[in-house]
């Protein structure tokens, strides 16, 4: 017989929020995904605020004393980058998921480094091609020749050359599809379990189909950081402002860039 008064047996917990499903392919975003990144971010960002910022000090110390080596500290850092990203990137994920942010966090990928050590392989090749490139196209046009006849004295009229300014410009292009390609790739090799190659390749797909939305992120950070540099003229204060945005610069960045890869690999 049934109790009127019994327990209901209906479960009365929260519905546990829908999971997101990886997309086979990155999409294209409207253009003011771009400046949301960056809300997004700083939300993404302000749920560990400490620990995040502590892991970005980290990195950078990191990245300065193994850079003093000689040679070899810059061999290191570019074999080495895209493990410590990896890193960031997981440590933004706890926080998404709202998981605990720890140390460890930043040294989790040094468990499986294959996949990230062909990308930081793949990244110093690249380097190493682009200078080459560069250097090569220099001396080809005489401005290597001309600039060592008339080193500190013309340096001014060497660099107006139209031969370097050229060459400039193809550096400039050439870093930018190499940052395209490799901006989601730390991402998709840790968590997703993609080859170097697939993550080059999706991650210079996802840039190229939202060359708009960065295109306004990158605007944006830029212009704060303008408008925050005019605080300089203001004594002390100016200072500690502009001391701030540096320290967080790095861990917003890195957030807005986990939300726009979320926003672009999952729905």
């Amino acid at each position: 017989m049934h109790n009127p008064y019994q327990t209901p047996e209906a479960n009365l917990g929260i519905a546990a929020a829908p999971r997101l499903q990886r997309l086979s392919e990155p999409r294209s975003v409207s253009a003011g995904r771009g400046i949301d990144w960056l809300s997004d971010g700083w939300r993404l960002f302000m749920r560990a605020p400490g620990m995040l910022l502590a892991i970005s000090l980290t990195m950078l110390l990191l990245y300065f004393l193994v850079g003093l080596i000689p040679l070899l500290g810059t061999l290191v850092v570019s074999l080495f980058w895209p493990v410590l990203t990896a890193g960031f990137f997981l440590a933004l994920k706890h926080a998404d998921e709202g998981a605990p942010v720890t140390f460890g966090d930043l040294f989790a990928p040094l468990a499986n480094l294959s996949g990230l050590l062909a990308l930081g392989g793949l990244y110093l090749l690249a380097i190493v091609v682009i200078t080459a490139v560069g250097v090569g196209l220099l001396a080809g046009l005489g401005v290597l020749s001309t600039f060592s006849g008339a080193a500190g004295q013309h340096m001014g009229e060497w660099m107006a050359a139209p031969g370097f300014m050229l060459v400039v410009v193809l550096f400039v292009a050439l870093m930018a599809l190499l940052g395209m390609a490799f901006i989601f790739a730390p991402i998709l090799v840790h968590q997703q379990q993609l080859s170097a190659t697939e993550a080059l390749r999706q991650s210079f797909l996802a840039s190229l189909r939202n060359v708009v939305p960065f295109l306004l992120w990158g605007l944006l950070l830029t212009f704060a950081g303008l408008v925050l540099g005019l605080l300089m003229l203001i004594p002390i204060v100016g200072a500690l402002i502009m001391l701030a945005f540096c320290l967080l610069l790095m861990p917003l960045s890195a957030a807005s860039l986990y939300c726009a890869y979320r926003d672009i690999f999952w729905r």
